[in-house]
């Protein structure tokens, strides 16, 4: 069983963890006691412990939500910054996520390499990372220890399976090197060549909204379509006309059951007085071969305000968490939908 959330900053104690945390009633309606081990979906996947969080807590600088029309206001999850950071991929924010309960187990085996070109192997010991629960292509950015302990790292492959915990008998293995093909997911995709197009032609309208997905492109070692974007906050414009608009629970199925993750290259556009134009492009993996339809979902439409950190004081890490009690967060504009295009393959 599974439930949707909406993602909020973490509590302080939780950074550089991986936790996140959900109200106690939440946790009991799937089932989950505190320490156990979730799934959390987002536009990737990643896991958690999950933990308690006080009943309608909030934090002095949450920000504000805005929802252009009547939308189910989603119970909160408080994700740790290494928890949020492997779940966004297209957006950020107050993004939606699905949480449900998964078998803990214990990683024998982690490897592990460097993000930042420097030598981790001195800095990761086990008891950096002891307690992560950690999956293939997980990145972990700790800015937040002591100085001779920061460090970038890539979860490059666990043994047995994915969503594993470290403990103390974990064997930790160093690379040299971040494998080839992990490292070409950063960059735009080879796609090869082209092997069919498929025309789509499909045009989403809602008072607010206008989304048009013209074709499908597949190619050897992927697929790659544009959407093009449309979007008015009527008179929230002028607060809102700096941002642009981003997906929230975006998601890509088949008809047999699979999901593809999707990752955006390139994109951009112009804010005219009262509307947002964007183009944006996004690229997945191939087709099922026998797969017939897709099914491409759109959750939300998310527009946040200016937002301006303060200076940073002396010792402050640079976390944008840590500024609790200086300020608080820009104000978020949702646009409920949700969103969705069948594509026949």
């Amino acid at each position: 069983m599974k439930k949707t959330f909406r993602l909020h900053p973490p509590l302080f104690e939780d950074l550089g963890t991986t936790i996140i945390r959900i109200e106690p009633e939440q946790m009991n309606d799937l089932g989950i006691k505190p320490g156990d081990i979730v799934k959390i979906t987002g536009t990737k996947s990643t896991g958690a412990i999950c933990l308690p969080v006080d009943t309608g807590y909030k934090s002095p600088n949450d920000s504000d939500i805005v929802y252009l029309s009547q939308s189910k206001i989603l119970p909160q999850a408080r994700a740790s910054d290494l928890v949020a950071n492997n779940i966004f991929g297209i957006g950020g924010g107050l993004v939606q996520v699905e949480i449900e309960k998964i078998p803990s187990i214990n990683a024998e085996k982690v490897c592990i390499a460097s993000l930042d070109g420097m030598s981790c192997e001195s800095k990761v010991g086990k008891n950096n990372i002891l307690g992560f629960v950690v999956c293939k292509n997980n990145r972990f950015y700790c800015n937040n220890l002591s100085a001779e302990k920061n460090f970038a790292i890539l979860i490059a492959d666990v043994t047995p399976d994915d969503y594993c915990i470290i403990t103390k008998d974990t064997q930790l293995e160093f690379l040299k090197n971040i494998p080839s093909e992990i490292a070409r997911s950063w960059t735009v995709p080879k796609l090869g060549d082209i092997k069919k197009v498929v025309p789509v032609a499909h045009r989403l309208q809602s008072e607010f909204v206008n989304l048009t997905l013209p074709s499908l492109e597949i190619y050897d070692e992927g697929m790659r379509f544009y959407l093009y974007q449309r979007v008015t906050c009527g008179d929230k414009m002028a607060e809102f006309s700096t941002g642009h608009p981003e997906f929230s629970g975006m998601t890509l199925y088949d008809d047999i059951g699979n999901s593809y993750e999707l990752s955006r290259f390139g994109g951009g556009g112009t804010t005219t007085d009262n509307e947002f134009q964007f183009e944006w492009s996004f690229v997945t993996s191939v087709p099922h071969s026998n797969a017939k339809e897709l099914t491409m979902t759109i959750q939300e439409i998310m527009i946040q305000a200016p937002f301006s950190p303060p200076p940073l004081s002396t010792g402050d890490m640079g976390t944008a968490f840590r500024y609790l009690g200086k300020m608080k967060f820009p104000s978020f504009l949702i646009i409920p939908g949700p969103w969705q295009i069948k594509i026949k393959l």
